[in-house]
């Protein structure tokens, strides 16, 4: 069942889907949590850095973030003593990039952790993605009870204090839902999942990039790949499904479209099944093409560079640009087909009753989450943070930070046995206080909801509170204001 809901005027074709929802995010997006009551003041809480400083940039060596992709809050118990530490898993780019420290900070009931990387500018490294885990600790003594937001290099998750304080409770997660692979749930900030129910594969795509065109046998993305120390490089990624190759090799079907153009072959593997990645394509030298094959189908996954770029002999490049754009180009190549993979069966029907978009609205499958939902063109969605998805609209305003209108869509974790009108009552116990707040009840995904303005924050807004499959859903929309009825 559908329904068109509008909240703050922003309106949102959204469904919730039958079945189990999923572990953490695909999607990010900073979520504006209620305020805390007493007006907490921003305190840096710590650096887990060498020596207790923050890592200094060096002259010859390359300072980034590392990609996390898992985030976990553990609770440890030493005798009388509770001790909260912090478990973010992911990985390095490769074999020279190395974790160069941490920083913790609190501002009132959010943690922000940053945890910095490094690598030599001109050494030669082997490209293999190498995993990390970092332990990194945190000072709750003392704190009130509640709930609290940990974000760390941009994904977020949620932990509840309880009464006594320093005794921390982990929101837990949810399991995949049925069909959809691992591989493609997304755990980092810069990762999205895309899934495409016809050619039967999914996979993960960075966040710059954005959906171009979509066929049942045919999908591209388009944007600007980062790099640090250079400017932003076009590419493209394409994906591309055949039909039946009547039972021929993998090995002859490349040869057969490669002709005799002298390319470099290599054989991989490739969600599971047999794969050749071929490079120095005739007419396209600067792209990379896989070809898999499965179920007697060839698949394509093919990243091209629009445009000029960065390469060894060309003068308008020194060496260190060329170097910095082969990495930020080989990770979008990595997170891509280290991704990609193939549903199982039933996978599809779980995600056919999402709603199809027009030419005012786009379309949004959070495969992790377990719902699906359109949204205005004109609105750009922000999504990686574990268990958040923000949409937000053109600016309100001409100020240098303007306003826009968002729509934020929070999944907290398990419901315990409460109803949607309970979860909103603990809100309104825990943050509205006596400030005067306004209830009412609509539906939302075919799911009662109960909706609530009034609450703290950082404009007016409105609040949404679901309870689906035994988890709660939170949509915070602002502002809701008189001031600003362009937001509509």
């Amino acid at each position: 069942m559908t329904i068109r809901v509008r909240l703050a005027s922003i309106p949102v074709l959204l469904v919730l889907v039958a079945g189990t929802l999923a572990m953490t995010g695909c999607g990010s997006g900073a979520s504006e949590q209620p305020a805390a009551t007493g007006g907490e003041a921003a305190a840096p809480v710590g650096d887990t850095g060498p020596s207790g400083q923050q890592p200094a940039e060096l002259e010859n060596t390359i300072s980034g973030l590392a990609t996390v992709e898992e985030v976990e809050v553990q609770v440890v118990e030493e005798g009388v003593q509770i001790r909260v530490q912090v478990v973010a898993r992911g990985t390095l780019p490769d074999g020279c990039t190395t974790i160069s420290g941490s920083t913790v900070n609190r501002d009132g009931r959010t943690f922000t952790i940053t945890i910095n990387t490094t690598r030599p500018v001109d050494a030669a490294c082997t490209e293999a993605v190498t995993p990390f885990e970092e332990i990194i600790p945190l000072e709750v003594g003392g704190l009130p009870a509640g709930i609290y937001t940990l974000t760390v290099n941009g994904l977020s998750t949620s932990f509840r204090l309880s009464e006594e304080a320093g005794r921390a409770v982990p929101t837990p997660a949810a399991t995949p839902p049925p069909g959809i692979p691992a591989s493609c749930v997304s755990l980092a900030a810069d990762r999205v999942t895309y899934v495409n129910r016809e050619g039967g594969y999914c996979f993960l795509y960075p966040i710059e990039l954005r959906l171009e065109e979509m066929a049942p046998d045919r999908v591209s993305f388009s944007g600007a790949v980062e790099a640090p120390g250079i400017a932003p490089v076009p590419v493209r990624l394409e994906v591309q499904v055949g039909e039946s190759v009547g039972g021929q090799p993998l090995e002859a079907l490349v040869s057969a479209e490669i002709g005799d153009a002298e390319v470099t072959r290599t054989p991989a593997t490739i969600g599971g099944s047999p794969a050749e990645v071929v490079e120095g394509l005739p007419g396209n030298p600067g792209a990379r093409r896989a070809y898999i094959l499965y179920n007697d189908r060839l698949y394509t996954v093919t990243l091209s560079p629009l445009g000029d770029f960065p390469q060894a002999g060309d003068e308008a490049f020194s060496a260190e640009d060329v170097l910095v754009w082969e990495v930020a180009w080989d990770t979008v190549w990595q997170v891509v087909v280290n991704s990609f993979a193939f549903l199982t069966e039933g996978a599809g029907e779980l995600y056919a009753a999402c709603p199809q978009p027009d030419e005012n609205t786009l379309a949004y499958l959070n495969a992790a989450h377990g719902y699906c939902l359109l949204y205005p063109a004109s609105f750009e969605i922000n999504t990686g943070a574990a268990r958040t998805l923000t949409l937000s609209g053109p600016p309100l305003d001409d100020s240098p930070e303007p306003l826009r209108a968002t729509l934020t869509i929070i999944l907290e974790g398990p419901a315990e046995g409460r109803t949607a009108a309970q979860v909103a009552e603990s809100y309104i116990d825990e943050f509205g206080g006596s400030l005067p707040v306004t209830r009412t009840q609509t539906t939302i995904g075919g799911e009662p909801a109960e909706v609530v303005e009034g609450l703290p924050g950082r404009t007016g807004n409105r609040q949404a509170f679901v309870v689906h499959n035994g988890l709660v859903y939170i949509f915070v929309a602002e502002p809701v204001d008189p001031a600003f009825p362009q937001a509509g």
